[in-house]
């Protein structure tokens, strides 16, 4: 006949609440764990010998760990780990590195380098953008065609540089001062100024002509001898060619 076995049971606060003997085993329904008393401590001692912490048993494969110190393992991946703090969690870095990586800015990478040159704001890249000039006499265009119609732009912090190309095929019925407008960014208060770095097919070019920039406008004069006059229409043919480079600081 078998005869069934039963240890002293209870919950993690009742057997807290008592000493054991010692050999006594004692189940912890709260746990699912057992202990074994040895007539000095309440609740009895873990199975398993010396622990540390509190809580269920760990296995070996996906356990959940609730807030634990691991010390110094010898090894860890974490590919999936998450909140790694970057001022604390990170050792090796560079002076002022992690204030960069957690806040990244100008003044921040200025700290973090050593061989930097200048001061102000970061730029990366000199990458052109485009944009689409448009040739004006007295502020209209009436009739007027384009063969090309283009515009480069770059910057460097506040330095913009703007360059164009525009060559007629026909210049309309518009007349007045001459105006090229468009430009991708505003200049400041101060203006700013160009060159015509080539022309062909023009009329009347016998003085040298000024290049200046004033908001997202370009303004041609002809310096003469005793008077600056702006050109016209009238510089201008069916056939016009002409390539502008502008500097100005934006505003």
């Amino acid at each position: 006949m078998t005869k069934e076995v039963k240890i002293r049971r209870g919950t993690t606060a009742e057997i807290a609440a008592f000493t054991p003997d010692v050999g006594e085993l004692v189940m912890d329904t709260t746990l699912n764990r057992v202990t074994v008393g040895d007539g000095s401590t309440a609740g009895g001692k873990e199975l398993v010998g010396t622990t540390t912490g509190t809580g269920s048993y760990v296995r070996a494969t996906s356990p959940t760990l609730v807030t634990p110190s691991l010390g110094t393992p010898a090894s860890a991946i974490l590919t999936n780990c998450t909140g790694l703090p970057i001022s604390t969690g990170v050792s090796g870095l560079a002076a002022n590195v992690a204030t960069f990586l957690a806040t990244p800015s100008s003044a921040n990478l200025a700290a973090a380098i050593t061989d930097e040159t200048g001061s102000g704001l970061a730029v990366f890249g000199l990458g052109k953008t485009s944009w689409t000039p448009a040739l004006k006499f007295g502020g209209a265009s009436t009739g007027m065609t384009y063969g090309t119609q283009t515009g480069t732009y770059i910057k460097l912090g506040k330095l913009a540089i703007a360059e164009l190309n525009i060559v007629l095929t026909a210049k309309g019925s518009s007349t007045g001062a001459v105006t090229i407008t468009g430009l991708p960014s505003t200049a400041n208060a101060s203006f700013g100024a160009g060159i015509i770095t080539n022309y062909s097919s023009m009329a009347s070019m016998t003085a040298p002509t000024l290049v200046y920039v004033q908001g997202t406008t370009i303004t041609l004069t002809s310096a003469a001898a005793t008077a600056v006059a702006g050109l016209s229409e009238a510089n201008f043919t069916n056939t016009t060619n002409i390539s502008i480079t502008v500097f100005y600081i934006e505003s």
